[in-house]
């Protein structure tokens, strides 16, 4: 019976050490995301249409990234709004993956229309 609470209390230290380092630790797609044009790889086509826009001063009015989970389409979209001088504080991710209720894009599009 000791033995057995002795396993548990053991099994209890060894979850709340475990907890406390995976809240600790960077996930790898923050830690290494790429942070300029220069650094992105597999997205050549991309990013010198991107630099071209920018060079040129002809931003379209709105860009879609699709594709697969892991090109970059986050990366890139980062990038771009930093080369267009748009702050963190200002930046609003929305994906369908997270947001697929339309008034949830109604309610963000308000909120940004208020801070302007």
């Amino acid at each position: 019976m000791e033995g057995r609470r002795i396993l548990r209390r053991l099994r209890f230290f060894m979850y709340t050490t475990l907890m406390k380092k995976e809240s600790q630790h960077s996930t790898l797609y923050r830690a290494y995301r790429p942070q300029s044009f220069d650094e992105v790889r597999g997205q050549e086509q991309v990013v010198k249409v991107l630099e071209a826009a920018i060079k040129n001063k002809k931003i379209a009015h709105a860009y879609l990234f699709a594709g697969g989970r892991g090109t970059g389409k986050t990366s890139v979209a980062r990038i771009l709004a930093k080369n267009l001088g748009v702050d963190d504080k200002d930046l609003y991710e929305m994906d369908a993956a997270s947001n697929r209720a339309s008034t949830t894009f109604a309610n963000c599009a308000r909120a940004c229309m208020r801070s302007i």
